[in-house]
């Protein structure tokens, strides 16, 4: 969109040579984006402004769901009783003593079949479940955040998050160039006062990140 300095030269010799003729709407358009001062820092500048907060909820809402998801299975007494089961019945099966399992052993739990009727340790779970704790639920219902957070790509949430950081560093220096050519006091101030929040916005989310990541 902004005009290459071999553009605006070629426009500039056109309209030498013809200064009888127009020039064309879409010339004309490019001759006047060629003379706003730093019009690429211009522009940079306010497409993050305009594109602030739609990041910010892109990061900000995945971080809230994965929190809340630990909180719901932490608390799911459904998922209790499930894992208790399962223990039991590994116990039964390995004629041991064990006081947990690890997470790696709950990918078995489909794959593995009785004998007789060739039905999942998944299934015989699930049977016992719903006859020894009828206060259970269906669990799926109760962990909507878990839900959506297996749908979200953690790396490129932290990529987003060092998105917006370096946009914002960049931002300050957009508009130290453009203050030095020409910009009104109050919406330098406006700016200033706008990035200044964001920053301190982005620091926070910053710390949600890693403290959520690495609980």
């Amino acid at each position: 969109m902004i005009p290459t300095e071999e553009e605006k030269q070629k426009i500039q010799e056109a309209q030498l040579g013809n200064p009888d003729v127009p020039l064309g709407s879409a010339e004309q358009f490019l001759l006047t984006l060629s003379s706003i001062s730093e019009l690429s820092a211009r522009l940079q500048l306010w497409a993050f402004k305009m594109d602030y907060e739609v990041m910010e909820k892109e990061v900000a809402e995945p971080l809230q769901d994965l929190k809340e998801g630990m909180d719901q299975l932490e608390r799911n007494k459904t998922l209790r009783y499930i894992l208790s089961t399962l223990l039991a019945i590994g116990n039964f099966l390995n004629g041991s003593n064990a006081k947990g399992f690890e997470l790696s052993y709950l990918e078995k739990v489909p794959e593995v079949k009785d004998t007789v009727h060739k039905q999942s340790l998944l299934h015989h779970a699930c049977t016992i479940v719903v006859e020894k704790f009828p206060d259970s639920s269906d669990l799926y219902s109760e962990i909507g955040a878990v839900t959506r957070s297996a749908k979200v790509d953690f790396d490129q949430l932290q990529e987003n998050l060092c998105q917006m950081e370096r946009r914002c560093k960049a931002s300050w220096d957009h508009l130290k160039v453009i203050a030095k050519h020409e910009m009104k006091p109050v919406l330098k101030q406006k700016m200033s006062e706008f990035l200044k929040d964001c920053a301190e916005r982005i620091i926070i989310l910053k710390i949600v990140h890693r403290r959520i990541i690495n609980k």
